[in-house]
């Protein structure tokens, strides 16, 4: 299966946020968060088959969900295919990869989002 490759139009998208948060796994931030935090409230998450997260995803101050928009993406609790809607409560963790590639669109619905005028940011705080 070839890799995912993200797609994304609008109006202006030089406004996402390009992050690469591990070797083959690259953050396309949406919406960030207000400050002083600085985290994403939105993105796209594109995976290289074969990358994997380094560390756990600890959820500490907001649940996520996940939409797979393409490939398969794996974690210590299963395997999951394209449209599969994965919740991950707060104070949960888990370890994403994917073994052929993957397109996630993510949302953190407990952050505020910045308002619209706002300087993005150049780093990825996790």
């Amino acid at each position: 299966m070839p890799a995912p490759t993200i797609s994304v139009t609008g109006p202006d998208d030089a406004s996402l946020s390009l992050v690469e948060l591990y070797d083959g796994i690259t953050a396309y931030v949406t919406v960030w968060s207000a400050a002083p935090e600085r985290r994403p409230v939105e993105a796209y998450l594109q995976f290289s088959p074969g990358a994997a997260f380094l560390l756990p995803e600890k959820h500490t101050d907001s649940s996520k969900t996940v939409l797979l928009l393409e490939g398969v993406l794996q974690d210590e609790h299963g395997s999951y295919g394209p449209g599969t809607r994965m919740q991950c409560a707060i104070g949960t963790e888990h370890t994403p990869r994917s073994d052929t590639g993957a397109l996630a669109y993510v949302i953190y619905p407990e952050r505020e989002p910045a308002p619209a005028d706002t300087e993005e940011p150049v780093a990825f705080p996790c």
